[in-house]
This record gives structure tokens, C-alpha cells and sequence, in this order.
């Protein structure tokens, strides 16, 4: 048996550059062929197919969802996905993802994201594949937000993780430059925003009190009363 395993894999070796590679560990584990699922997944989380895995990392995590004999291949997917969302929420496959899957990733307490509005962002497109549409009744039930920018400002990326934008929410938090300030204020609550452009400088007030003057790159904290 050791020596037909062997031929095995020396006949499939050249096929973990495509997509029939996968193919292959599959069928092994369902012909019970250990040996062959083991080597196959040492070989897989190697560096030599890194990119590999990557660039289909939500098929192969499919493809090994309640697998036991993949529990390596599945940890090591679970665990870049963790280390980088965007291999989640940036993928062509996201907005079909297996649904138990991504509640198990959410879970976890190693899933690394800068800021959870991307989560509730991306589960909205996802949960109407891709096409999101607020009704008029529903918006009373959505978070609010005011947000202010300087110049050098990035429109592509989010205002709160940037030292020229400023973010303040209805669910008591404030983003500046990647630092957060939880719970400013509560229920109706009145905020003005102002902008000085020629000081270069941002200031909110939460029921007519100064909560601070933001200059660029400055740590967002609370003043004294």
C-alpha cells in the first residue's frame, strides 16, 4: 500500500498549480487514502503554494468545511483569513460564501478588522448578494453619522482611519487617524461640527460643550469640564 501511495503522489505532484490539484486531495479523502490527504496538505501550506491558496482561500475553505481528515488545510485558511479581512470581504466569492462559515469566522476573537462598520457594510452586500437598497421606513433603524475632512484627504479609504478626517456616530463613537473615543455622549444629543480651513483645524461640540480642537495626527481624547 506504502508503495502505491508513493506513486500516487509522484504522479500528482505537478498538479498543485491548478485548480484539478484540489481535486485530487478530495477524491483521496473519500478513498480513505490518509497518507496521500496528509502529505498533500503538508505540501499545500508550504510556501511554495502560498499565493495559491490565497487567491482561491474561500473555495478551499469550502471545500474543507467539516472535513476532519483537512482540519490542516481548513485551520491554516481559517487563520489568514483572520489575519487579513480583505482576503474575506475583498473576494470575488464573498457574496456567495457558505453562510456557517462566515458566522464561524466573525466568532473568532483572532478575526483582525481596524473598524466593525466594514463588517455590517459588507454583511448588508452580502446577505442582498451585492445589491443593497434601504427603504424609507427602514432608515430610522440605521446608525447616523457626521464626518468632517481636510485637505490631502483619501476618498477611498474610510474618513475615521485617517489624520485629515473626522467621524463622530450615533452609537457614541468618534474616529480620528486610527484612535477611537467611545461613549462621548448619549441619547439626543446635539452635535456641531466646526471647521476652521485656514487654521487647519476641526473642532465638535456635543451639547454646546467642546469635546476638543483636532490638529493634524492628534490622539482623539476627551476635555475637561
Amino acid at each position: 500500500m506504502a508503495v502505491f501511495n508513493k506513486e500516487i503522489i509522484k504522479n500528482y505532484e505537478n498538479l498543485y498549480n491548478t485548480k484539478e490539484g484540489y481535486d485530487v486531495i478530495i477524491y483521496a479523502d473519500e478513498l480513505e487514502f490518509q497518507a496521500l490527504v496528509k502529505y498533500f496538505q503538508k505540501i499545500l501550506v508550504g510556501k511554495n503554494h502560498y499565493d495559491f491558496i490565497i487567491k482561491n482561500i474561500l473555495e478551499i475553505t469550502e471545500l474543507t468545511y467539516q472535513k476532519e481528515s483537512f482540519e490542516k488545510l481548513w485551520d491554516f485558511c481559517l487563520q489568514q483569513i483572520c489575519d487579513k479581512s480583505d482576503y474575506l470581504f475583498e473576494s470575488t466569492k464573498f457574496l456567495t460564501f457558505n453562510p456557517s462559515i462566515l458566522e464561524i469566522i466573525l466568532k473568532r476573537d483572532d478575526f483582525c478588522i481596524c473598524n466593525e462598520i466594514v463588517i455590517w457594510e459588507n454583511l448588508l452586500k452580502w446577505a442582498h448578494n451585492g445589491k443593497v437598497v434601504y427603504a424609507k421606513d427602514d432608515c430610522s433603524n440605521c446608525s447616523s453619522w457626521v464626518g468632517v475632512c481636510a485637505e490631502n484627504f483619501n476618498y477611498e479609504s474610510w474618513a475615521g482611519n485617517q489624520p485629515t478626517g473626522w467621524v463622530l456616530g450615533s452609537s457614541g463613537y468618534c474616529y480620528h487617524s486610527h484612535y477611537c473615543l467611545a461613549d462621548y455622549c448619549g441619547d439626543d444629543t446635539k452635535i456641531t461640527v466646526h471647521l476652521d480651513m485656514n487654521k487647519r483645524t476641526c473642532a465638535f461640540t456635543v451639547n454646546a460643550l467642546p469635546i476638543k480642537n483636532y490638529a493634524y495626527g492628534c490622539k482623539i481624547f476627551k476635555t475637561e469640564v
